[in-house]
């Protein structure tokens, strides 16, 4: 099985990438605030499947309310860039009911000290791990921690903004069964 490769090809979402690939002098606050775009649009892609919608009737005398609630089971979104975590944390919060969002923090050596606080369950139902590039090596050691502190869900999405076909390729020789959701792959051949 290979991996499931999906590319936003929203105008906005382009015009956005774009901007942040084609303009490294950006002030970091500007950049900042585009990526943080960009993840939000990946996260809404990403979670398509996982939201549920209960339509909810309630009669009165005279006329009918119809109430739409949203019922999903936890999110949890790993995010590797802290500065996007920190503005994403609040957005998220507001938006989405039952998301968590954790940073993580890697040292030089890339091994992971920490990665979420110990009050979630055991069981992670549906996994967002948020990266600005897919880098194989490092999702890999985010995935083998989580499988080996809890326990590891098929439902696990990968979403980037950039990632090149060598990385995918040395991803899916090790997880093939995971989505990938990006705005732009790079041809490296």
């Amino acid at each position: 099985m290979s991996l499931n490769i999906y590319t936003i090809k929203h105008p906005l979402v382009s015009n956005w990438t774009s901007s942040l690939i084609h303009s490294p002098n950006e002030q970091n606050k500007q950049k900042q605030e585009t990526l943080k775009k960009i993840s939000l649009c990946l996260i809404y892609e990403a979670m398509r499947k996982s939201i549920y919608i209960q339509e909810l009737y309630i009669k009165n005398l005279d006329y009918i309310n119809h109430i739409n609630i949203i019922s999903n089971n936890n999110i949890n979104i790993v995010c590797c860039n802290f500065e996007l975590h920190i503005s994403l944390k609040h957005s998220l919060d507001k938006l989405i009911p039952n998301i968590s969002i954790y940073p993580i923090i890697m040292t030089s050596d890339q091994k992971i000290i920490n990665i979420n606080d110990k009050k979630t369950s055991k069981r992670k139902d549906n996994i967002i791990i948020l990266e600005p590039y897919l880098e194989a090596k490092k999702i890999i050691q985010i995935i083998n921690h989580i499988d080996s502190d809890y326990k590891l869900s098929n439902n696990i999405q990968i979403c980037v903004i950039k990632v090149s076909t060598n990385e995918i390729q040395k991803l899916s020789e090790i997880y093939s069964h995971f989505s990938v959701y990006t705005t732009k792959i790079i041809n490296d051949n």
